[in-house]
């Protein structure tokens, strides 16, 4: 049997999948970090400079959703 989900938890539900394709994102960041250690530091800045971004707004955005330990963790990155 499958379970109806209320609209609050279909919008949960998308908030949480977005937060996923982030994270995604910035684990492909952080390995291509890591794969381009001999790099330019202009270039490593840069990458360093996104994952930041990324992981600030994603803090940002799980602060104002109201889940606070994503929040939590984001800002501990």
């Amino acid at each position: 049997m499958v379970a109806k989900l209320t609209a609050d938890q279909q919008r949960r539900a998308g908030e949480i999948r977005q937060f996923q394709t982030v994270v995604e994102h910035v684990a492909k960041l952080v390995a291509e970090l890591d794969s381009n250690r001999a790099a330019k530091a202009t270039f490593i800045d840069n990458l360093c400079e996104s994952i930041a971004r990324q992981l600030s707004q994603l803090r940002q955005r799980a602060l104002t959703s109201g889940i606070g330990t994503i929040a939590d963790v984001a800002g501990a990155m």
